[in-house]
């Protein structure tokens, strides 16, 4: 994408929410063996959203299940705003099987539907047009 991302839903999580965010983050972007350009740009304006410097630490990454089972106990709408966010990691490259399946397995375990995963995909598209004519338009 190369265009500076707005990030408008991490600073309501608490910190502990921001933590498995972060982990799940630092596994989706790695799901592919691949970090692209994009990939560590909006990593970048994670840490900015969170107020916090962000490591891609991939040597210390836990397992996806232990840090889904961190999670289980996060109200619906915490789950949503990490799954939304993370489906703009997912998006701001080529989506590949990989991470496709990551993004399912994560779907499952928070309970959002497939119609639902399909629409923030559509959201998630839309927001990236509308910032590539805003930098367009201003830069």
């Amino acid at each position: 994408m190369n265009e500076e991302l707005v990030i408008l839903f991490l600073n309501k999580l608490s910190t502990k929410e921001q933590d498995v965010f972060i982990e799940l983050a630092i596994l989706l972007s790695n799901a592919d063996g691949i970090i692209s350009d994009e990939e560590r740009e909006l990593f970048e304006n994670f840490g900015e959203e969170m107020n916090r410097k962000l490591d891609l630490d991939f040597e210390s990454a836990r397992d996806v299940e232990n840090i889904l089972a961190d999670s289980k106990d996060f109200s619906q709408y915490s789950k949503r705003i990490i799954f939304f966010e993370l489906m703009g990691l997912a998006l701001c490259d080529e989506l590949d099987d990989k991470e496709k399946s990551f993004i399912k397995k994560l779907a499952d375990s928070y309970s959002i539907s497939e119609g639902d995963i399909i629409f923030m995909q559509q959201i998630v598209s839309e927001l990236f047009s509308v910032y590539k004519k805003i930098n367009k338009l201003l830069f």
